[in-house]
């Protein structure tokens, strides 16, 4: 077996290698490779290739802010004060959590991280089930009370037409009072004029 070349060599090598090559070798492809197909990117790649060929920094993802400290609030409005519990709280779930996924990683090993893993899926797999269970039961009972409405619909356009009737007639009868209060007037003057 040959002994690795020495740096001097290695330069002689690349040199050699570099005077065969046309100077614009590394900007162009060569003409035996095929054409590349255009592009089908989505516009949000093309941005983020864009955003990356920049060098500008990653904005957006998943906002880290959550995991950090917490100060009290400011204002006395209990709101505030409860919104700061629920972030402190979601905050220590996944703290807490990471810990005990950090600690299984060190004291078990990979097997038994992956198995607690495997655990927290379970149980959000079981959270998502019953999530779709209770949208389920959510979407049972709107058909049931649309169902219910249509069913009495008939009822309840009734009961609105003989309502707007008889508001109708009670104005009526209210004009019709005020019409023969009117003529009853008129006919004292005349009777009171002669």
């Amino acid at each position: 077996i040959d002994s690795a070349p020495t740096p001097q060599q290695r330069a002689a090598i690349a040199s050699l290698i570099n005077a065969c090559l046309a100077p614009e070798h590394l900007a162009t492809p060569h003409p035996l490779l095929p054409t590349l197909p255009p592009s089908t990117l989505s516009p949000l790649l093309e941005q983020e290739i864009a955003r990356h060929a920049s060098n500008q920094p990653f904005t957006g993802g998943i906002d880290t802010s959550r995991y950090e400290t917490l100060s009290a609030p400011t204002s006395t409005d209990p709101a505030d004060h409860y919104s700061t519990l629920q972030k402190a709280y979601a905050s220590s779930t996944y703290l807490n959590t990471r810990n005990q996924n950090l600690a299984l990683l060190e004291q078990f090993g990979k097997n038994a991280w992956l198995v607690g893993n495997a655990q927290l899926e379970d149980i959000l797999r079981s959270m998502e089930r019953e999530l779709v269970d209770v949208r389920g039961q959510i979407e049972e009972v709107n058909k049931l009370r649309k169902s219910e409405q249509e069913g009495v619909r008939g009822e309840m356009e009734g009961l609105e037409s003989a309502w707007k009737k008889g508001v109708r007639g009670v104005v009526e009868t209210e004009i019709a009072a005020e019409g023969l209060r009117l003529e009853t007037l008129r006919q004292r003057r005349e009777g009171a004029g002669r």
